[in-house]
């Protein structure tokens, strides 16, 4: 898919990792760039700000389908980046499984919708 005039989802977008993609898409002529994310980790503690119009961050849980096909609509393409990773999965391993699973399946269902 052609990144150029497209919106995009990204889950998980203000983690450490998701956030980054963000200014990659608009580098490469993203038209929007929504970052769904539950913000357990706090807004701005793990993630570089973006500060661009076609910036939006919507907050919302990959555990809640409803969220995700609402936060979907409009969007051409979605990177799932939505995780627990090591620290957060031992402190944590259920939702951990919950997040990591659930959650990319969420996110695979809502984007046909």
């Amino acid at each position: 898919m052609d990144i150029r005039g497209n919106s995009f989802l990204v889950t998980g977008g203000r983690s450490q990792i998701g956030a980054h993609l963000a200014p990659l898409l608009l580098e490469q002529g993203a038209a929007r760039v929504v970052l769904f994310d539950n913000l357990m980790f706090g807004q701005d503690k793990v993630s570089p700000s973006v500060d661009d119009d076609r910036v939006a961050v919507v907050q919302g849980d990959v555990l809640n389908r409803d969220q995700l096909v609402e936060a979907m609509q409009g969007v051409d393409g979605v990177f799932s980046m939505a995780a627990l990773l090591t620290l957060s999965i031992s402190k944590n391993p259920e939702l951990g499984v919950q997040v990591n699973v659930q959650g990319v399946i969420n996110a695979m269902e809502a984007s046909v919708q």
